[in-house]
């Protein structure tokens, strides 16, 4: 599965030798097409109108919210996390 590997750290001296098994640390990425709608709601909470205001591809890695992700993006950013709605289109996971 793992192939013995020789490498030169120079972590404990000058042109130092290790020997062993090398793994690569465990990331998850996850990317979706999202289409984000600014929503207007009456006094009951529920949803009066909505309007799409974009859509764009966002990359969420290990483990942050697509919502985390979304708010990140100025135009997105000025708006109240109550007035906007987030649907996801699309998803990969790599």
């Amino acid at each position: 599965m793992f192939e013995n590997l020789s490498s030169s750290t120079g972590l404990i001296g000058s042109g130092t030798t290790t020997r062993g098994y090398y793994a690569s640390p465990v990331t998850t990425a996850l990317s979706s097409f999202v289409a984000i709608f600014k929503i207007e709601r009456n006094d009951k909470n529920e949803i009066t109108s909505a309007k799409f205001i974009k859509e764009m591809w966002i990359e969420a890695k290990n483990g942050s919210s697509v919502d985390f992700e979304v708010a990140k993006d100025p135009e997105i950013s000025k708006y109240k996390a109550e007035e906007i709605s987030i649907r996801t289109i699309y998803t990969v996971t790599f």
